[in-house]
């Protein structure tokens, strides 16, 4: 538990350093409620396991040790993260609750796949974080700006679904209407890139 509170507060800490010098970057993590009077919260957990998530895995692969066996604990989100030119997070409250979102989101612009995917979108109730969506290998998300969610998924070449959805309350509601890939959106977002030495 000990290693685990340490490794919480030194990501606060890094998080903060690192928006401090970003210009313009808007990762608050002081939006997240405080649950108890040590100043932890689950919501702040939850988050930073989900971006330790990714972090880890994309460390991993960079130091050469990604296998087959490895790969396949992780979640698909996460699995295609890996073959992403930038993957990177930010938080924001995207439907205006007054609950901010954790965004992770692919960037690639030599690949029309990967490029402005977002793997995974977090909120919390206040309390506890909770997955709104999550991009599959067959099941994709894309941002659309205004908190629309472009939505493409296959059970095979003959059963494919193309919607959008808005994100409201922490909820996503099916709007029933396509978006065209023309207008995906990129965020500015923190990478989650291991660095080079």
């Amino acid at each position: 538990m000990k290693k685990l509170i340490a490794a919480f507060l030194a990501l606060c800490m890094m998080m903060t350093a690192c928006a401090a010098l970003a210009t313009g970057f808007q990762n608050d993590w002081s939006v997240l409620p405080d649950d108890d009077e040590t100043g932890e919260t689950s919501v702040m957990m939850d988050y930073t396991a989900t971006v330790e998530q990714y972090a880890d895995a994309l460390a991993t692969k960079a130091d050469g040790y990604m296998d087959d066996e490895y790969a396949a604990t992780l979640p698909d989100s996460v699995r295609m993260a890996l073959d992403a030119a930038e993957v990177g997070f930010v938080l924001k409250d995207l439907d205006g609750d007054g609950h901010a979102e954790l965004i992770v989101m692919a960037k690639d612009p030599d690949n029309a796949f990967l490029n402005n995917m977002v793997l995974t979108v977090l909120t919390h109730d206040g309390t506890e974080g909770h997955v709104v969506l999550e991009s599959a290998e067959r099941s994709r998300y894309y941002y659309a700006g205004d908190n629309l969610f472009a939505y493409e998924g296959s059970n095979g070449a003959d059963d494919s679904t193309v919607t959008t959805y808005a994100l409201e309350n922490g909820q996503l509601t099916d709007l029933h209407t396509e978006t065209p890939d023309t207008a995906y959106q990129s965020m500015e977002t923190e990478s989650l890139m291991p660095t080079q030495e």
